[in-house]
């Protein structure tokens, strides 16, 4: 994260450093430079945000997923020292004992993995809804510049 956070204030710099390019040699700036400009910048930013924010959500997502094969692990794991303790009995009367003290699968396995499950999907959905804004975003600046280039055209003729 910390090298998306540098890459983005190294594109901004960079935009600065053209944009007193542009400002020295013309005065100033036209207002097809200070669109290109601010579009420019509002790009790197939400490109930037973008990058970190699916980075953190594919961490968290990872994270959910690891806690899911911990829990059957977990349950595996408890099964097992249970068979070990309980030699003679069947792997019924195992679960049968296990449940009894408030150990089944479900509160072990089952409810975390829903949990986890319904977390995952609420991080997909923000990281899918959040692409869709950042679509949105590049489409209208697209369009803009689009225009401004086509008035440019219009204007020199």
């Amino acid at each position: 994260m910390a090298q998306m956070e540098a890459t983005t204030r190294y594109q901004l710099w960079n935009l600065s450093v053209l944009s007193n390019k542009l400002r020295k040699s013309h005065g100033g700036l036209s207002s097809s430079e200070e669109i290109f400009i601010n579009s420019g910048e509002t790009l790197i930013v939400v490109n930037g945000v973008s990058t970190m924010m699916q980075d953190g959500l594919n961490t968290v997502i990872k994270e959910y997923q690891q806690a899911i094969t911990e829990a059957e692990a977990l349950w595996k794991e408890t099964v097992e020292r249970a068979q070990g303790i309980g030699m003679d009995l069947s792997y019924e009367e195992v679960i049968g004992a296990l449940a009894s003290g408030g150990a089944t699968q479900a509160n072990i396995v089952g409810e975390p993995t829903a949990f986890y499950e319904q977390r995952i999907a609420s991080a997909k959905q923000m990281l899918e809804e959040y692409t869709t804004l950042i679509t949105e975003i590049q489409t209208s600046i697209d369009q803009q510049l689009a225009k401004d280039q086509q008035l440019a055209k219009d204007i020199q003729f």
